[in-house]
């Protein structure tokens, strides 16, 4: 307020897709809008897993939660961690087509050993019901985590991951 300069910062060329983020020094790193930096760098995210989805709920798809299209996540990791602003993708175009937020679960941080559904609340045409179909999870660095694919789904009936295969099965 006074005019006073309370901390500046001198860096030189940073890597596109990188940022120049304090914790404990300042290193380049992962680009983190909104997180916190401490430990950043060490969190796992391939330890998030698709687990379930359901892609043709009885009527309208595009339904806003609890009714509507949904993706279900599991965190076989041992820590808990924060997912706002990862994206879920289908094969068709490259555009995300629901993005992780409040909006779209009850929450963004997955428990370590919890699940988490993500709902597409709104998003019409995501989970393709005929043909052939891809849905992929990315982070924030547009990394893939997870990613399965499917052919086929029936009305009222979930794709869930048992025993290492994939099965139709009551949501």
């Amino acid at each position: 307020e006074s005019g006073n300069m309370i901390g500046n910062v001198t860096y030189d060329g940073a890597a596109n897709g990188q940022a120049y983020s304090f914790f404990e020094e300042w290193n380049f790193t992962d680009s983190s809008p909104g997180r916190s930096n401490i430990g950043e760098e060490s969190l796992d995210y391939n330890k998030i897993k698709i687990t379930e989805f359901f892609p043709d709920p009885s009527g309208e798809d595009n339904q806003n939660m609890p009714n509507g299209e949904w993706i279900e996540l599991y965190n076989e990791g041992n820590e808990d961690l924060d997912l706002l602003g990862f994206e879920l993708k289908d094969n068709v175009g490259d555009e995300a087509d629901v993005v992780i937020t409040e909006t779209a679960a009850e929450s963004t941080i997955i428990k370590s050993r919890e699940y988490l559904v993500i709902y597409a609340n709104g998003v019409s045409g995501f989970l393709n019901n005929n043909g052939f179909e891809e849905i992929k999870l990315y982070d924030l660095n547009s990394n893939v985590v997870d990613s399965i694919t499917y052919e086929g789904s029936d009305e009222s009936v979930s794709w869930s991951l048992s025993e290492g295969k994939w099965q139709k099965s009551t949501p």
